[in-house]
């Protein structure tokens, strides 16, 4: 979803309890992209935590590096 997508998600988290942006573990394609949200997407996830019913963020393979993880843990 990238960036762009993971701050849209952001101005909607305030109905979602659970949000996996991992890659599905269904996805058997060999070169299958990741799901790139990365540090910016989760700075922008992170503003929006503390005002959010989310109580399940999943992350993996979304490019998000220990930066971005600090910002979600912040």
């Amino acid at each position: 979803i990238g960036p762009t997508g993971a701050r849209a998600l952001a101005d909607a988290l305030h109905g979602i309890e659970t949000l996996d942006l991992g890659r599905p573990p269904s996805e058997r394609s060999l070169g299958a992209p990741a799901n790139a949200t990365g540090d910016e997407g989760a700075h922008a996830l992170a503003a929006a935590l503390p005002d959010s019913p989310l109580r399940r963020l999943e992350l993996r393979h979304t490019g998000l590096t220990g930066r971005g993880a600090k910002s979600l843990l912040a």
